[in-house]
């Protein structure tokens, strides 16, 4: 339990230096073909984010401004809908990053999304029991075969997958428009991860398309406590329109994407290397080194406090009441 908290404090130390760090980022050249399927990625998320190379994985982005535990998959909520739980974002990105591609947490840069041109109604991995659902984005190593589906398995997900990416809520508030409110704090984590079960194969391939099909649905039907709303999934004409309209849910395909059923290459042709950090940026890990020894302390307790109750089940209503 204790090098489970600390190395959850040294991520939390990461995620809260790299959001700086990503401000800093400098513009690169355009990394591949604006004609291109994925070209059109790269002039719609100009504007939200940056575009850097990394030398495992290529070309990557980056959202600017992001709070310093953000996570992918919590700006939003889930819609049951015809192909299986779909994440609605509020983001205006949200339409691409969110049902194409994978993230990947570097520790410089923090999150960062790799594309890919495959529509899914997300891409993540999951937690479960009794009581609690959690999530987390799929790395790029989780790839999706046409006609196969989806090749990653629970081994993958452990090595892969880090504690601090999942998101943990309630059954009740899994429909939510407000979910953020309801996501567990990150400390919880640690706790909440060696109480659930994991599963990552929920993308299965269906008439040449990815769907989302839990095995727990039973679970989330009657941990909801209320009628969970089927919506029907429309394609809308422009990004800005995706989202939840009625007893629809909007999505956006667009064009360039469906002329191209091929994987992203792993390296583009120009590369671009990562700019150097600024003396602010050194300053501000000064700075959180103090604010971070206060919160291991927190940490801490909480965690002693949690150990004590878990032989006897951690429940949502016992850690709302604290």
């Amino acid at each position: 339990m204790r090098s489970s908290i600390v190395r959850l404090i040294i991520l939390l130390l990461m995620l809260t230096v790299s959001v700086g760090v990503a401000s800093y980022a400098q513009s690169g050249p355009l990394p591949f073909s604006s004609n291109s399927s994925v070209g059109y990625f790269y002039e719609a998320l100009l504007p939200y984010g940056q575009w850097m190379w990394q030398q495992d994985e290529g070309w990557g982005w980056a959202p600017y401004n992001m709070p310093i535990d953000w996570r992918p998959y919590t700006d939003g909520h889930w819609e049951f809908t015809d192909d299986g739980w779909t994440w609605a974002s509020d983001l205006p990105w949200g339409w691409a990053c969110f049902h194409y591609g994978r993230w990947l947490y570097d520790d410089t840069y923090g999150w960062i999304w790799y594309p890919d041109t495959v529509w899914a109604p997300c891409w993540v991995a999951w937690r479960y029991n009794d009581d609690w659902i959690g999530w987390a984005p799929l790395p790029p190593r989780a790839r999706w075969r046409h006609n196969h589906g989806l090749e990653f398995n629970d081994h993958d997900a452990d090595d892969l997958i880090p504690q601090h990416a999942y998101s943990f809520a309630p059954y009740r508030h899994m429909d939510d428009v407000r979910l953020v409110d309801h996501i567990e704090p990150l400390h919880r984590n640690v706790t909440l991860i060696g109480s659930t079960t994991l599963i990552v194969k929920t993308i299965v391939n269906e008439k040449g398309r990815a769907v989302n099909r839990l095995p727990f649905e039973n679970k989330i039907v009657a941990g909801a406590g209320h009628q969970i709303v089927r919506r029907k999934l429309v394609n809308t004409a422009a990004p800005e329109q995706h989202g939840v309209m009625g007893d629809e849910v909007r999505v956006f395909h667009p064009d360039a994407l469906k002329k191209s059923a091929t994987a992203v290459p792993a390296r583009w042709e120009r590369q671009v290397k990562p700019p150097e950090v600024s003396a602010r940026h050194a300053q501000e890990v000064v700075n959180l080194k103090q604010i971070h020894a206060q919160r291991e302390q927190q940490l801490n307790e909480i965690h002693a406090r949690e150990a004590r109750e878990i032989s006897t089940g951690v429940t949502p209503e016992k850690l709302e009441q604290q």
